[in-house]
């Protein structure tokens, strides 16, 4: 491939070069020392021309030099071009060479044509562009020439579109005027105004002309195509037409005014509501409006006058039958509300409708509500002046905070055992007193009513507007955009405020509704007080009654069909009581609460809210903690109390007669005498001990009322508040305050339970010790694997039953003769479970289930610890820890049999160890000591913890552990690492 190159003529550059320099010959520059660096520095220097000049020879000189150097760099460079640009003659010699004989001559000068320097690639290129250009331009002018006739037929399309548009309005106000001619002509104003609409709405759409004096205006484009439409409608309509349709216009709205006036004086409502309608469609809505306030007043004024008249014939009827109304702020207020209510239900329908325009719907709300607050405030005023609200607001307050402060050691205080702290005096008696609170939530009740309707209403008057205002918005649009998706979303509604959320109304029952709270309060901590002492003999029966909070399928039962105490009173009830207090208590809370509540006033709901959560907290939990530890866990205390000590009941009475004769007529007396006696004594304890764990089950029960006073509280909030507002809000968090009651309750009644255990403590390490055989005055502990028969002080045995009657101590040292003597004698856990069902029998049947199953769980975690401590002094062969391993089963077992509610009475026995962690340790502690071998000790560990049942520490284990294997074993087992 030839390569195409360029070449400069040096010589004559030189020579243009030099001639340039001789053309301009100056006389040379002085010479200097340092050539200046830019023009600015040359100026600087002393001699500015010959500093120059020096310049301009040194970049003459650097010109000179870098053209060279690209004279040197072009020489050798060389430019590569595409085939299709590069014309090479041989190519084209040896294409027309090759020709064969059977060519024709005329393909020969073709051949020898191409070969011209003329015809090279690139001009063959060229000549496709300009004739794909010129093709390109043609289609492009044809294509104009096309749009312009569719630009064209689509102007005469609009133009004939309008035109038909500009006829079809002619002819529609043609029509309006010959109908709306022909009904005013018979006076029917209905159909004129019906007809003449299109015309209304035709003037309302046409355009503003300029002033006359300046119709050369410059208007716009849309302007003036309206002009020009308008125009023609009235070139195609007639100007008579017109004219015609504005005249009979006025005339209707002329008639329409006058008959409207007249109806409204004569306060013909059917007039009235005839001629609205056609007032709003001839567009005198502000008239209309005006009007019709001005007769709805009086409507108002005469039915509230009517009202007042008819209640105050019904108050003198009474007061000749010497009937006594206590209600009749009530009922006028009612009244005023009723009508209120009625005649805006009645008239703001049709002028929401009809005159929207002018606002009529929102005057129409604030005429009802300002002619409803003129005639109910003058009745609170006189209802506040007549019930002395103040005054009793002020004494109510004080006596409140005596009977609040009745704990503390103020003088002035009231005790909580007074019951009146001169209430009736300054207040009333509990009856006439309750009697007012209803009247006066009542009164709020209905106020508050109707006020939310009133703000219903102010609600649904803005919906309206809103869907007025998205209406006309999306038409205005849609006649404005071709197309849907042009549309954009309205800009946001602005609601009108029409009436203040504080209105004097408003003002007037939250200082009602402040005052009826106080006083509700102090009604409330007077009758609770009243209760405390009504109950100061806790011995009389009237007091108690059946418990009515129990776990349903919850009763008696356990071992032997009710222990030791089952058979002696067959057919007889029992059943856990409780007293009236809590009952009574809880009826006054609930009472004043929920009256507060049906006020429907969020503010008096709250502090009422709080001051029941108040009152209960304080003084009423502090009398039923004091009750029941003072009068019913002082008394179980056993021995000295109402429980069994140390001897048996019954052992000790039947060793009294012993010796006695028994075959004489003196001594069968005698002990018909002491039986009869024996049982009158165990049926005068059994009651007491009810009445003492009444006092205890009064504490659940109030954490049932407390639970349901909650859940009624929030049913009432749910149905009787508005949703979603900041005062329902505060409300909801009042009543949640109920749940720390209902927790302070829970921690009193686990107090109590707690303060009954501790009593019962003392007598429970007994029974262990003396079950375990610690306790004897026979030989020392452990002597023999199995001991014979054990006799106490006073003669009598130990335990009883089994094989022979024969019992055992704890032992579990055993071979296997020990241990199969053991299966045939009554163990040491029989004995246990004896006198442990015989201590908590009667707490079983007189607690209520929850408390006694807590109770019950805590004796056996003390037992269990107690056991846990005895069983350091033995040691354990295999077939000990087999006879453990079956005295914790039936100890869980036993345990599990005397639970009562409902959250154990089906649980499993992994429950109960779970919950009773001393019991749930022996149980491991079986499991760990009936390993065969020691490396199996981590096994059962791990598997333990994995189950979340392990409650030991290994240094703790290891010493039971050394107890059954070698101490050495267990101490290189334990200190494995994994």
């Amino acid at each position: 491939m030839v390569a195409s190159t360029f070449t400069f003529d040096d010589e004559k550059i030189n020579n243009d070069r030099s001639s340039g320099r001789s053309s301009s010959v100056k006389p040379p520059a002085p010479p200097l020392t340092a050539v200046p660096a830019t023009m600015s520095d040359a100026l600087d220097c002393d001699d500015p021309e010959a500093a120059l000049r020096s310049l301009a020879e040194a970049s003459a000189m650097e010109a000179e030099k870098q053209a060279a150097e690209l004279l040197a760099n072009l020489q050798d460079f060389s430019l590569d071009l595409p085939k299709l640009l590069v014309y090479n003659p041989k190519d084209n010699n040896n294409k027309g060479g090759a020709a064969t004989a059977g060519e024709s001559k005329e393909d020969s000068s073709d051949s020898n044509t191409s070969s011209h320097p003329h015809h090279h690639p690139l001009r063959h290129a060229t000549a496709c562009a300009d004739s794909i250009y010129e093709s390109l331009t043609k289609i492009a002018v044809g294509g104009s020439q096309a749009s312009q006739e569719i630009r064209q037929l689509e102007q005469e399309k609009e133009a004939m579109e309008v035109e038909a548009s500009c006829i079809a309005t002619a002819l529609a106000l043609r029509q309006a005027e010959s109908q709306t001619n022909a009904a005013w002509q018979i006076r029917d104003f209905a159909t004129a105004a019906r007809t003449i609409q299109p015309w209304l709405h035709w003037k309302q759409q046409q355009p503003t002309l300029p002033p006359k004096g300046k119709q050369h205006a410059v208007l716009g484009k849309e302007q003036e195509d309206q002009v020009k439409m308008h125009k023609r409608v009235v070139a195609f309509a007639g100007e008579y037409s017109l004219e015609q349709l504005e005249r009979i216009y006025q005339q209707l709205q002329q008639v329409l005014l006058q008959k409207y006036e007249q109806a409204v004086q004569q306060s013909n409502l059917q007039l009235i509501g005839n001629y609205t309608p056609l007032l709003g469609k001839l567009q005198l809505e502000p008239k209309a409006v005006e009007l019709y306030l001005q007769f709805l007043k009086g409507v108002l004024h005469g039915q509230l006058l009517a009202e007042e008249q008819k209640l105050e014939n019904e108050q003198q009827q009474q007061q000749q039958q010497q009937q006594s109304n206590s209600n009749s702020f009530n009922q006028k207020m009612a009244k005023v509300y009723n009508v209120s209510v009625s005649t805006l239900r009645h008239h703001l329908p049709m002028v929401s409708h009809c005159l929207f325009k002018a606002n009529g719907d929102i005057a129409v709300v604030q005429l009802v509500h300002e002619q409803c607050s003129e005639k109910v405030l003058p009745l609170w005023r006189s209802y506040q002046r007549e019930r002395q609200l103040g005054s009793v607001r002020r004494h109510a307050e004080r006596i409140a905070d005596l009977f609040q402060q009745g704990d503390d050691e103020d003088d002035n205080a009231v005790d909580p055992a007074e019951a009146d702290a001169s209430f009736t005096t300054h207040i009333g008696s509990l009856s006439d007193v309750d009697s007012a609170m209803e009247e006066a939530a009542l009164c709020i009740q209905h106020a508050e009513s109707y006020l939310r309707f009133m703000q219903h209403t102010c609600n649904e008057v803005n919906r309206a507007r809103h869907l007025r205002y998205e209406k006309q918005y999306y038409a205005t649009s849609s006649s404005n955009s071709s197309e849907a998706k042009d549309q954009a979303p309205p800009p946001p509604f602005k609601p009108v405020e029409i009436l203040s959320p504080s209105t004097p109304l408003h003002e007037m029952v939250a200082e009602v509704g402040g005052q009826y709270v106080v006083i509700e309060r102090c009604l409330m901590l007077a009758s609770m007080h009243r209760a405390y002492a009504a109950e100061t003999n806790l011995e009389d029966a009237k007091h108690y009654r059946p418990l009515t909070v129990r776990s349903p399928g919850a009763g008696g039962g356990g071992r032997g069909g009710g222990g030791a105490l089952g058979g002696m009173y067959q057919g007889r009830k029992r059943e856990p009581l409780q007293t009236v207090l809590v009952e009574t208590c809880f009826y006054t809370a609930r009472r004043s609460t929920q009256r507060a509540f049906f006020t429907g006033h969020s503010g008096t709901a709250s502090a009422m809210a709080n001051f029941c959560v108040e009152a209960l907290s304080s003084t009423f939990l502090d009398v039923l903690r004091q009750r029941a530890e003072e009068f019913g866990v002082a008394h179980l205390k056993p021995g000295d109390g109402l429980l069994v000590g140390s001897a048996n009941y019954f052992t000790t009475t039947t060793a009294a007669m012993i010796g006695r004769p028994q075959g004489s007529a003196a001594g069968s007396i005698m002990m018909k005498g002491a039986a009869a006696s024996k049982q009158d004594d165990e049926e005068r304890r059994q009651i007491k001990v009810a009445q003492a764990c009444a006092l205890l089950n009064d504490i659940h029960v109030a954490v049932h009322h407390t639970e349901q006073l909650t859940i009624m509280l929030n049913e009432a909030i749910a149905k009787g508040f508005p949703s979603n507002t900041h005062a329902t809000e505060q409300l909801v968090l009042c009543v949640k305050s109920f749940s720390t009651v209902q927790d302070q309750f829970r921690a009193a009644a686990d107090g109590a339970i707690e303060s009954l255990e501790s009593i019962l403590k003392p007598r429970i390490r007994s029974i262990v010790g003396e079950a375990v055989g610690s306790e004897s005055s026979s030989s020392t502990f452990i002597v023999s694997p199995v001991m014979g028969k054990q006799s106490n002080a006073s003669g009598s045995m130990m335990g009883g039953g089994g094989a022979g009657g024969s019992t055992t101590r704890m032992n579990y040292n055993l071979d296997e003769e020990a241990y199969n003597f053991l299966q045939l004698s009554e163990g040491y856990m029989a004995r246990l479970f004896a006198l442990l069902e015989e201590l908590v029998e009667p707490l079983k049947q007189y607690l209520a289930p929850v408390l006694w199953d807590s109770l019950w769980l805590n004796i056996i975690g003390t037992t269990a610890k107690r056991l846990e401590t005895l069983l350091r002094k033995t040691n354990f062969t295999a077939m000990g820890a087999l006879a453990f391993d079956s005295d914790v089963r039936d100890f869980v077992s036993f345990t599990r049999g005397l639970l009562r509610s409902d959250t154990y009475k089906l649980a499993s026995n992994a429950a109960v160890t779970k919950t009773c962690v001393p019991l749930g340790r022996l149980s491991q502690l079986s499991k760990l000591l009936n390993v065969d071998e020691v490396e199996d000790l981590l096994d059962v560990i791990s598997s333990l913890k994995r189950k979340g049942d392990w409650d030991w520490k290994l240094e703790d284990i290891q010493s039971f552990l050394t107890l059954r294997f070698p101490q050495e074993k267990v101490q290189n087992v334990l200190r494995l690492k994994d």
